[in-house]
């Protein structure tokens, strides 16, 4: 799970403006462990939140394409979710919820 957010928070710092922080959030919900990633980049186009976990896809000039879907086969092995979404006041927002 290590690998995961430090891929998550990777993607984030190259996604958004430089010296723009990314967010980070922890929290238990409803017996769940929830990381949030927040960037303050452009965002994922719209109907890509699904395709950008499939592997090679990559907007990047350097880069492998693989790092969400491995990040995603790792959530599901844990028997998690983790999800991408357009944050409401931009950029995107990737969420992981792990079981108990």
């Amino acid at each position: 799970m290590h690998e995961v957010i430090a891929n998550l928070v990777r993607n984030a710092l190259q996604a958004s403006p430089p010296d723009v922080p990314v967010s980070v959030r922890v929290a238990v919900e409803a017996g769940a462990l929830v990381y949030e990633v927040r960037d303050r980049g452009e965002g994922i186009p719209a109907g890509q939140e699904e395709a950008i976990f499939e592997p090679f896809q990559t907007t990047r000039v350097r880069g492998t394409g693989l790092g969400l879907a491995v990040a995603r086969r790792v959530v599901e092995l844990h028997g998690g979710v983790i999800t991408a979404a357009q944050h409401p006041a931009g950029g995107a927002v990737f969420r992981v919820v792990l079981p108990k």
